[in-house]
This record gives C-alpha cells, structure tokens and sequence, in this order.
C-alpha cells in the first residue's frame, strides 16, 4: 500500500519543489503551507538534500535524490499519514484532465483515436480532448480527436 504512495509523492513534490507552472496557478495560500510542510521533512534536517534542491543541478537528479528521500521517509508512520493529507489536498487543485496527450510520442500503423465513445456522465475538466506542444502522432491511418 505504501509503494502506491510513491509515485503520487514524487509528483505532488517534484511539482512543489521543481516549481511546476500549473502549480503556481494554485491558491497562495496553499502552496505556502504545503512548501513549509515539504520543507519540514525534506530540507530542514537534511543538508544534503536542501543543497541538491536547491542547486542548479538538473531536474533529474533532484527527482532522484528526492525519490531516495522520500523511500526513507514512506518508512516513517506519522510522515504517511500526513503525507495522506497533503495528497488529499493536492489533488482538488490540480486541473482536471481527460485524453490529453502531453509531452508524448504516439507512433502507430493503424489509426488512432483519442476520446470518449458513447455516452459521457461526466463531462466537467479543465481540460479535454488536447495534443500539448511537444507532443508528436504519427499514424498509418486516421487521425481523430474528440468524442463522439
């Protein structure tokens, strides 16, 4: 159950630390709290992991001294349960999304498609239905984007 954490952990912190843009959208007042909070277990009482985070070093090997950090960090009861929280709380800001294709590479023969089919219960996202920049599709076929 800890191991599901993880993956979770390292986004809501790379977000956080690494100065992700969507998270700067967030209320202030939460991105505050939630930087004391990373820094009260992350910098405070580790010198050497504030000296990464804090350097020019690139954003991979601040993700993996973060990973082992935090490997460490899954062992401790009260930081899960806290970590709980904060996750809780992380996730009703982050924009809602639905068949975006980010950053990807999507080769394929045949066609492709991306999108709802049928009926939809639910249709409230932030975002729906997008190729960002820095995504490529190659397809032996049609192309289609959307529902329907």
């Amino acid at each position: 159950m800890i191991e599901t954490l993880l993956p979770q952990a390292m986004s809501y912190l790379t977000d956080l630390l690494l100065k992700n843009e969507e998270v700067q959208k967030f209320p202030k007042d939460f991105v505050s709290a939630s930087m004391r909070w990373v820094r009260s277990w992350f910098l405070e009482d580790d010198p050497l992991t504030k000296a990464v985070v804090e350097s020019n070093k690139s954003a991979g090997v601040k993700e993996a001294v973060l990973h082992d950090k935090l490997s460490e960090l899954l062992k401790n009861p009260q930081f899960v349960e806290e970590l709980r929280g904060q996750l809780a709380a992380y996730a009703t800001h982050r924009p809602r999304q639905k068949n975006v294709v980010d950053g990807s590479t999507i080769e394929a023969t045949g066609p492709v498609r991306i999108g709802d089919t049928g009926t939809i219960g639910e249709d409230s996202y932030d975002e729906k239905n997008v190729v960002k920049e820095g995504s490529t599709i190659k397809t032996g076929g049609d192309f289609r984007l959307g529902d329907g």
